[in-house]
């Protein structure tokens, strides 16, 4: 896959595009511009590599490096920032004069200077415009080079080579995590005995397994939200978590404040939300004073997850107005 997409003048890479055409970056990794015919296995093995949840180890790892941009697509393409600017602004792309428009389509030279010029397809409103700043912004730091032609870079190494050392130890890191993956789902299910609601217990397990439904996991899911909306809403950090959410806002952690000294126990409070989770449960002596600790802990979450909810989306204040501890 490497060798394709980096050996345009190999005899190879010449007869492979002549069959099946260019790999086209696409929103789920690469696809073949032809459909392929019967018989071609290898090639979709091969294709495989760069697209879905099959590759995107290889596809997380890949940068391209613009040159004169008259190979990479401005809006759908990966190359300013970890996610393509279609993204990270939907409604810019929604309202730009043309999607599939390359990045030296989107300038022009003068003075010896780079220049944007950004086409909309009528005249943007207030917000619109701040959103174009961000834009701006955002592909300030990325420098044009005439003569120059666009490529790709692999991230694991600093000379931007891909080797089979660096692949095999991205390989070796997600299989770590995915071993981490099968710990945190061991630890969400000690929260079914807990004597709560059921409900409050399925937003737990949730929570324990970042499930819920926050930004940067709907963002994970390909859902499309604006960086605007990104923020935390009730102290406006840069990116909601089920971490900050529920642990780390400064609203929430007043809540875990108060409870602590309702119980009249004092703990140091881990960074993540399974790590607090058993060490909290674990604060008390005897198997009836740990239940009530998951009890508490459980119903806890799930009325933080609630506040938040309504924060969001009926513009009510973020906390537990009215609760003493």
């Amino acid at each position: 896959m490497w060798r394709f997409l980096n050996g345009k003048e190999v005899l190879w890479v010449r007869v492979v595009k002549s069959l099946y055409g260019e790999l086209v970056w696409g929103e789920d990794g690469f696809r073949c511009e032809r459909r392929m015919r019967a018989g071609t296995g290898w090639w979709e093995k091969i294709v495989a590599a760069g697209k879905g949840t099959v590759g995107s180890w290889f596809v997380n790892n890949l940068c391209r490096r613009v040159g004169d941009g008259g190979n990479t697509r401005f809006w759908t393409q990966k190359w300013a920032g970890e996610r393509p600017l279609s993204f990270r602004f939907p409604r810019l792309f929604n309202l730009c004069e043309n999607k599939e428009a390359l990045v030296s389509d989107m300038g022009r030279w003068e003075n010896g200077k780079w220049e944007w010029e950004l086409r909309w397809r009528r005249e943007l409103f207030e917000r619109e415009e701040e959103s174009v700043n961000s834009l701006l912004l955002c592909i300030s730091g990325c420098v044009i080079h005439a003569g120059e032609t666009d490529g790709w870079t692999w991230k694991e190494n600093k000379d931007g080579i891909y080797t089979t050392k660096s692949a095999y130890s991205c390989l070796q890191a997600e299989r770590k995590d995915g071993t981490e993956a099968n710990d945190s789902s061991k630890t969400a299910a000690m929260v079914w005995d807990a004597p709560a609601l059921q409900k409050a217990k399925v937003t737990a397990w949730r929570a324990l397994r970042k499930r819920l439904p926050t930004c940067d996991n709907l963002r994970r899911r390909n859902i499309v939200i604006d960086d605007v909306e990104m923020n935390c809403n009730a102290c406006f950090s840069p990116v909601e978590t089920v971490d900050h959410t529920l642990l780390h806002c400064p609203k929430a952690s007043a809540v875990w404040d108060g409870i602590m000294r309702w119980i009249g126990l004092q703990s140091v409070r881990p960074q993540g939300l399974e790590a607090h989770f058993l060490l909290f449960s674990q604060l008390g002596n005897g198997k009836k004073c740990t239940k009530f600790l998951k009890s508490l802990w459980v119903c806890t979450i799930w009325i933080l997850w609630r506040q938040r909810n309504a924060s969001r989306f009926e513009a009510s204040d973020f906390g537990i107005s009215g609760t003493s501890f």
